[in-house]
C-alpha cells in the first residue's frame, strides 16, 4: 500500500471518528395537561403562581440564553373535563380555550399535541382554531385538515422530529376515528428516522402506554407524557428513552437541556422554573386575555375581597372592596391541648375575609346554653350567622352546613371531631 493511500485511509478514519464524537445540543421547553390555565393558581401560595403572562416571560428568557430551542405542548391544553379545576360552564370553558389557542401561538409554541380534552368542543372547533391561529398540531393516528403526523424542526446542521399520538375520547362524548397508534407510530418513525438526529414523541396516552412505547420503540429518544399520569416523578429513563412529565396546570415551566450523540441522548438535564407572582408579566400576552373569568383569577390583596366583573369579556375587571364583617362562634374544650380548631378557622378565613371568631368553652354557662339551643352533640361546633347568605361563596359552602334556629352550623366533616 502506497504512502498516499495510507494517508487517505488515515484521514477518512480520523474524519469518521470526529463525526461520531460530534454532539448537538437542544433545549426542549414543554407543557401539558394545562387545561387552558390562563391565570395564576388562585388558591396556591404566591411562590407557585402560574399563568400564561409569566410563562411567556420565562420562555423568552430561556430563548435568549439558549441557542437551539423547541417549544412543545404535550396535549390536553383545552379547558373543561374532570381534571380542569377551573372548569365552570361550557360557554366559559370554550371562551377560555379560544383565548388559550391565541396565547400558545403568541408565546411561540412550535407544535402542540392533541389530548382527549382538546376534543371537548368538537372536531370543527379544533380545525377552526388551528386555521385561525396557525398553530402546528400533530397526531399520527388522527386525521384532520391542519393536523400532521409529525413536525420536523431544522437547526444549524441537524434536525429533530416530533411525532404526535392522540387517545380515544371517553364517553359520553362522540368517539373520534383513530388508527391503531402502534401502526401509525411505526410508519412515522420509518419515514423520518434517517433524516433526523432525535425523535420526540408527544403522547397524551398516559404513563402506562407511554412506558410500553419507550420499551418497544428504541428510535423514540424522548417521550413527553401527558394524559393519565400514574407517577409523580418528573422524569424516568426506560432503556435509552427518557420519559418526561409536564407540570399539572403549567404551574411551572419544565426545561430539558439535551446533548445528542449518534442519534441518542447522551445527557439530559431537567430544569424547573417557578412562575411565582414575582416573575415579571409579559405585557403583550396580557393584552390578549381578559382580566378574569372568575374571582379566583384576580390577584389577592390583603384584607380586601375581590369580584370579577364582566367575566371572560374584553371589559372584564377585578374590583376590590372591604369585606363584610362576620362573627363566627366556636364552641370547644379550651382545656384540651390537642383539640385544635385552627384548620377550620383558616378555611373560613379563606372564604370570608371579614370573619372574626368568638371562642367559648363548652363548660361555661354560655357554652351550655348554646349546646342546648342548637342540640349540639359533638365538638368543636361552629355557629355562623345568617349574614353569610349574602356572601358569593355561600352556595359552595351550603353542603357543609346545617340550618338551625336561623343560624348555620358546620357539619363535623368540616368542623372536625374530638
Amino acid at each position: 500500500m502506497g504512502r498516499e493511500m495510507k494517508k487517505i485511509i488515515f484521514l477518512l478514519c480520523f474524519c469518521g471518528l470526529a463525526f461520531a464524537s460530534h454532539a448537538e445540543n437542544i433545549t426542549v421547553i414543554y407543557t401539558g395537561n394545562s387545561y387552558s390555565s390562563l391565570y395564576p393558581c388562585g388558591h396556591c401560595p404566591s411562590s407557585v403562581g402560574g399563568g400564561v403572562v409569566r410563562r411567556a416571560t420565562v420562555i423568552n428568557e430561556t430563548k435568549s440564553k439558549s441557542k437551539n430551542v423547541i417549544l412543545i405542548d404535550a396535549g390536553n391544553f383545552s379547558a373543561g373535563g374532570p381534571l380542569d379545576e377551573n372548569k365552570t360552564t361550557l360557554e366559559a370553558d370554550r371562551a377560555r380555550t379560544t383565548y388559550y389557542y391565541k396565547t400558545l401561538k403568541a408565546m411561540g409554541y412550535d407544535v402542540v399535541g392533541l389530548g382527549d380534552s382538546d376534543f371537548n368542543f368538537g372536531i370543527d372547533y379544533i380545525r377552526d382554531n388551528i386555521r385561525k391561529t396557525g398553530l402546528k398540531a400533530i397526531s399520527a393516528n388522527f386525521s384532520l385538515d391542519g393536523v400532521s403526523p409529525y413536525f420536523i424542526k431544522e437547526f444549524s446542521g441537524f434536525k429533530i422530529a416530533v411525532i404526535g399520538l392522540t387517545p380515544q375520547v371517553p364517553a359520553p362524548r362522540t368517539p373520534i376515528k383513530l388508527t391503531d397508534y402502534e401502526t401509525a407510530l411505526k410508519a412515522s418513525i420509518d419515514k423520518i428516522k434517517s433524516k433526523v438526529s432525535l425523535i420526540i414523541l408527544v403522547s397524551p396516552l398516559g404513563d402506562k402506554i407511554n412506558s410500553e412505547i419507550a420499551a418497544k420503540y428504541p428510535d423514540v429518544n424522548l417521550i413527553l407524557s401527558s394524559g393519565n399520569l400514574l407517577s409523580s416523578n418528573d422524569s424516568e429513563k426506560i432503556n435509552d428513552t427518557f420519559l418526561l412529565r409536564p407540570s399539572y396546570l403549567a404551574k411551572e415551566m419544565r426545561i430539558a437541556n439535551i446533548e445528542i450523540k449518534n442519534k441518542k441522548i447522551a445527557k439530559l438535564d431537567l430544569k424547573k422554573e417557578k412562575l411565582a407572582l414575582t416573575v415579571k408579566e409579559n405585557p403583550e400576552i396580557k393584552k390578549i386575555i381578559p382580566a378574569c373569568f372568575k374571582d379566583g383569577d384576580c390577584q389577592k390583596k390583603e384584607g380586601l375581597s375581590v369580584v370579577c366583573q364582566n367575566r371572560g369579556a374584553e371589559t372584564a375587571s377585578c374590583m376590590y372592596f372591604e369585606p363584610n364583617k362576620i362573627e363566627v362562634t366556636a364552641i370547644t374544650d379550651t382545656a384540651c391541648s390537642y383539640c385544635t380548631i385552627d384548620l377550620t378557622k383558616a378555611f373560613l378565613k379563606d372564604i370570608f375575609l371579614g370573619v372574626s371568631f368568638k371562642i367559648i368553652d363548652y363548660k361555661d354557662a354560655q357554652g351550655k346554653e348554646l349546646i342546648k339551643k342548637y342540640n349540639i352533640v359533638s365538638l368543636p361546633a361552629f355557629i355562623l350567622p345568617p349574614e353569610i347568605k349574602k356572601e358569593q361563596d355561600f352556595p359552595e359552602l351550603l353542603k357543609f352546613l346545617d340550618e338551625k334556629n336561623g343560624d348555620f352550623l358546620l357539619k363535623p366533616q368540616l368542623s372536625g371531631l374530638f
